[in-house]
């Protein structure tokens, strides 16, 4: 959406993706994934995004903003891994707090 404020970046992102290599020289697939048509919240910027799932086991852990593009999301999940199951989690706390589901999961230092 040429209209969203992260657009220009996000083409230029894939862009550079699409250029690249691996370290055999093959290029990388770039799937484009929508943003969420949400990006104000009580007059505050959001910054919600559907790249910030986890994969674990058999499933897929997937962001959802009770937005409208939630379940166009879910189902281009679902096709990229047929194997696995697609769970939508309401990630707008997350996202409040500066992270999602991908962040949460990861590793903790020990005190």
């Amino acid at each position: 959406d040429p209209a969203h404020p992260d657009h220009a970046v996000g083409k230029e992102i894939a862009e550079v993706l699409r250029a690249a290599t691996d370290a055999r020289g093959r290029r990388l697939e770039v799937i484009e994934v929508d943003a969420p048509t949400v990006i104000e919240e009580d007059g505050a910027p959001v910054d919600h995004s559907y790249l910030n799932h986890y994969l674990c086991n058999d499933g897929v852990v997937l962001c959802s903003f009770d937005d409208p593009r939630d379940e166009e999301a879910a189902a281009l999940f679902r096709r990229l891994f047929p194997d696995r199951t697609v769970t939508l989690v309401d990630a707008r706390t997350l996202f409040a707090a500066g992270g999602g589901i991908h962040c949460i999961t990861q590793q903790q230092p020990r005190p």
